[in-house]
């Protein structure tokens, strides 16, 4: 490595002033212009603004022709997120943008390549971490998102005499858009080498904990076990860290992830064992500083209840089209995975969410109205069962059956007296609700 710029480590950058240091013992220093600002929470990072003109200006690097430039990023906008130069002023002598976004597309070329036209372009997620670049090894241009290759084009280059680079710096002779970039940065490194693809993926997976994190502390507090699952797709079963400022206040809080059914990726947000206890106050939070330690405490009728109910509008994937699972006595029994294909609320006081879809049945079941599941979301009830369905599947009056909360007397909820044909189970022992 060349050039190793890391906001994370404050023996790069710490804080203030105007100079990054290299990490990578050559001491090719950067310098900062407009004075961008920098966050010191999780993770690090400088923040790169297109209407404020911030960018950061490399020390002048050791010419090759084999290379290999990559930065952790987390795109906001358009903008050229890489620039190549050959002097410190900016669209002067020679110059030419190498990696910009444009809409949700990230664009990659090398000189020569026509005005306006990048060499390779895939799509991109903004307002997300991405770890982003490209190798050249005399001949071919590889691009990298992510760890994984989105193009290769065959190219024939000169190695530049002087050369700086412009992180986030303007650039008429570009790939399309060419003004400053709107990005966050994490890291930024350099090699005088064309990379394995993977050495790449070993890079990525090695650093991607400084700035995508894990769940696995309070430090490293992830959005949801959906968001963990994304962005480390062998995460197991068990404990993981989240946080959202809609919830106490910001402060990271523990949940309990499924990480395999159907995908995994699910936070629990209800474990019912027990009617006693439970009210209609209680029956959206409850015990929600996790009272459980081991996996096998999940699935144990002896262990506490628990509810964050009224958290799962936060912790959900999107506002419609998030998926919600239910199942009783047994893991992936009684029960079933839909979507809500409307803009749905886990705390909704009546029954009209029923514009559902069940993607994935569990067990030998069919909607049975009074007597058994119905077609809508679970709600947050005052008038089923006269009171005593107080999350439900029920529509409100009659018979309650489909209750995943009572407080009035069953073990723990009348779940499916008739399962139209299937399998009835009056008393589930055991109900677990989850999002993602």
């Amino acid at each position: 490595m060349q050039v190793r710029y890391e906001f994370s480590n404050t023996s790069s950058y710490s804080g203030s002033g105007n100079t990054v240091t290299d990490l990578a013992g050559v001491q090719q220093n950067a310098t900062l212009v407009n004075s961008p600002s920098y966050y010191s929470g999780n993770p690090k990072y400088l923040n790169l603004v297109g209407a404020s003109s911030n960018y950061l200006i490399t020390s002048a690097l050791t010419s090759t022709l084999n290379e290999s430039v990559f930065l952790w990023v987390f795109p906001t906008g358009n903008g050229v997120i890489l620039t190549e130069l050959g002097q410190t002023t900016l669209n002067t002598n020679w110059y030419d943008s190498q990696i910009e976004i444009i809409g949700s597309t990230i664009r990659f070329g090398v000189w020569p390549y026509p005005l306006g036209t990048s060499q390779i372009s895939s799509s991109i997620t903004l307002n997300t971490w991405h770890y982003v670049g490209f190798t050249y090894d005399g001949t071919t241009l590889k691009a990298f998102v992510d760890g994984s290759s989105v193009g290769t084009y065959s190219i024939s280059r000169s190695i530049p005499g002087t050369l700086y680079y412009g992180i986030g710096a303007t650039c008429n002779t570009n790939l399309g858009n060419g003004g400053y970039g709107n990005f966050r940065l994490n890291a930024f490194h350099h090699y005088n080498r064309a990379l394995t693809s993977n050495e790449v993926l070993t890079n990525y997976n090695s650093s991607k904990t400084e700035v995508v994190p894990s769940g696995l502390t309070s430090a490293e507090a992830s959005t949801s076990a959906y968001e963990i699952k994304q962005n480390y797709p062998s995460a197991t079963d068990g404990f993981y860290w989240i946080k959202n400022s809609n919830i106490n206040g910001g402060i990271p809080f523990q949940i309990y992830a499924d990480m395999t059914t159907d995908g995994g990726g699910w936070t629990l947000i209800m474990k019912n064992s027990s009617y006693a206890g439970w009210t209609y106050a209680n029956a959206i939070s409850r015990n929600s500083a996790m009272p459980f330690s081991t996996n096998a405490d999940i699935i144990s009728t002896s262990t506490a209840n628990y509810s964050i109910i009224g958290w799962a509008d936060y912790i959900k994937k999107s506002s419609s089209g998030f998926q919600y699972m239910i199942d009783a006595t047994t893991r992936m029994s009684y029960g079933g995975i839909w979507t809500a294909n409307d803009n749905y609320s886990f705390v909704n006081t009546n029954n009209t969410q029923t514009n559902i879809t069940l993607n994935t049945k569990f067990g030998n079941w069919n909607y049975v109205s009074e007597n058994g599941l119905e077609s809508r979301m679970p709600w947050y009830s005052t008038s089923a069962g006269g009171g005593c369905g107080v999350i439900t599947l029920d529509n409100g009056s009659g018979n309650w059956w489909g209750t995943l909360i009572t407080h009035c007397g069953w073990s723990p909820t009348p779940w499916i007296s008739n399962a139209g044909g299937g399998t009835a189970n009056p008393n589930p022992g055991i109900i677990w609700y989850w999002v993602r």
